[in-house]
């Protein structure tokens, strides 16, 4: 996963996991995320300045966004292996009864033959 896609995770992350409302605080780091997420429509709230200054964006994670964070989450769990493995599971499980299988045929094929 990039650099980009995992920024993204960690931000809805961090607005799923707060609770209503979410204020997250604009600093030039995040600023061009948090527009580009609200422009595509993952995250809906106002952006305004607090009473010190500062710029803040009041968040909320929206049905696509959600979805996004959960796919996010998928493709990350995929890289692991233990992610791999149950992605393929069935494709092992046939390739080792198929293993099994055989050696089961031979074996009994061997004990008919004496």
């Amino acid at each position: 996963m990039d650099a980009k896609r995992k920024a993204e995770k960690s931000l809805l992350k961090m607005i799923e996991d707060m609770p209503a409302p979410v204020f997250l605080p604009i600093t030039d780091k995040n600023d061009a995320l948090i527009m580009r997420l609200k422009d595509e429509g993952l995250i809906s709230g106002w952006r305004g300045a607090a009473v010190t200054g500062e710029e803040l964006c009041d968040g909320a994670l929206t049905a696509s966004g959600r979805a996004l964070l959960r796919e996010l989450e998928r493709a990350e769990e995929e890289e692991t292996s233990i992610g791999f493995l149950k992605k393929h599971r069935f494709a092992i499980y046939k390739w080792v009864f198929g293993l099994v299988s055989g050696l089961v045929a031979l074996w009994l094929a061997k004990l008919i033959w004496k």
